[in-house]
């Protein structure tokens, strides 16, 4: 079943991120590579050419010289349709990568997992929890020839080659995330219609959408593969916690129904009864 769900974050040195290791958690490499089965596909862009030949060694120089109140990185995480085809769902990740990161040139790590494998390789007896991973510097890439150190420097508008390679100020938009939750159901739902799929997902609020009997969805992914083999854990418990509510929430919104109905029935005997004339 298609259902909605992104989720934007960053990493910064003062919130103890490392880019280093969340890209080889990512990508199943080093002491992760035991997972490496679940790496559907892998790729990277725009990246300045010190990197070119290895674009994991960008997020490395991120950690040695971005500025200590710098972010490493941003990410985006999105649910891919379990409609979709394993290559329908590499296409529409890398549209959805290339759609965030070509206008500006932002150095970038895009992966698709199965979903399939936990960390440690091994295989899940729950369904699938196909998703995408994108991982994007706001430093775009202006095609200045730039040493990694020189590279996080501070920018230099008057003299471009002379500083670091500037920031995009999109990121720091609030109006930039709803662009991109827009984004994002727009070309999943083409994708879905393309199928030939008749699933859609809203990234609109539940209340947007004029839908006030339940709580928005939470998107359990790899809490429910632990779950499911009788881990708990904090996210399954506030699952259990959303379900809970929207069990009484049905409940209530079926009462009120009910109610308003017999209000409905009971006026409209009272005015059958003062047509007729009957007190």
């Amino acid at each position: 079943m298609a259902i909605y769900h992104l989720h934007l974050s960053y990493g910064s040195r003062g919130r103890g991120h490392i880019a280093a290791n969340k890209m080889d958690y990512l990508a199943c490499r080093g002491k992760y590579d035991k997972g490496e089965k679940d790496v559907a596909h892998i790729e990277h862009g725009y990246m300045p050419r010190f990197a070119r030949n290895d674009p994991f060694l960008y997020w490395k120089s991120a950690d040695l010289y971005e500025r200590s109140n710098g972010r490493l990185f941003y990410e985006v995480q999105v649910a891919l349709p379990s409609e979709l085809t394993q290559q329908e769902q590499i296409a529409l990740a890398r549209d959805f990568s290339q759609r965030l990161t070509a206008p500006e040139r932002l150095p970038h790590t895009l992966i698709v997992r199965r979903g399939l494998y936990d960390d440690r390789g091994r295989k899940l007896d729950t369904p699938a929890n196909p998703h995408a991973r994108l991982v994007f510097s706001d430093r775009g890439n202006d095609g200045i020839d730039r040493l990694a150190a020189q590279w996080f420097m501070r920018a230099q508008t008057s003299r471009p080659a002379a500083g670091g390679a500037a920031k995009s100020r999109k990121t720091k938009n609030r109006a930039w995330l709803f662009e991109v939750r827009e984004l994002w159901a727009k070309l999943a739902n083409a994708a879905l219609e393309k199928g030939g799929h008749e699933a859609r997902i809203d990234h609109r609020s539940l209340e947007a959408q004029g839908i006030t009997e339940r709580l928005p969805q939470l998107h359990r992914g790899v809490a429910g593969h632990m779950e499911k083999r009788g881990i708990k854990t904090e996210r399954g418990e506030r699952y259990r916690q959303r379900q809970e509510s929207n069990a009484r929430l049905a409940v209530l919104h079926a009462e009120l129904a009910q109610v308003n109905q017999e209000i409905k029935t009971l006026l409209a005997s009272e005015e059958q009864a003062d047509a007729n004339g009957k007190p």
